[in-house]
């Protein structure tokens, strides 16, 4: 499902779905970790989303890691999307 991960940038926003409220975060990093790191799975406290996949070489040469900031939700006015602060 994520297959065009690595084309992701710091400042790219992604948009996700969650019991019917839409919720917008820009991405703040990206990396390549090794498969084994766990620590991209640990807890935060501020809002995070953490998306990551392996590389276009396979499971065994690492994960694409995108960290990404939650900026708000999304509204549609007037046929747009507005971000909502939180």
């Amino acid at each position: 499902p994520f297959y065009h991960i690595n084309n992701m940038n710091v400042g790219d926003q992604i948009y996700v779905d969650y019991k019917g409220v839409r919720y917008g975060y820009k991405i703040v990093k990206k990396q390549t970790v090794a498969p084994t790191d766990v620590a991209i799975e640990a807890r935060t406290t501020e809002p995070q989303l953490t998306v990551y996949s392996c590389t276009l070489s396979g499971s065994n040469d690492g994960r694409e890691v995108l960290f990404a900031k939650l900026i708000g939700t999304v509204s549609w006015e007037n046929g747009k999307a507005n971000i909502v602060s939180l």
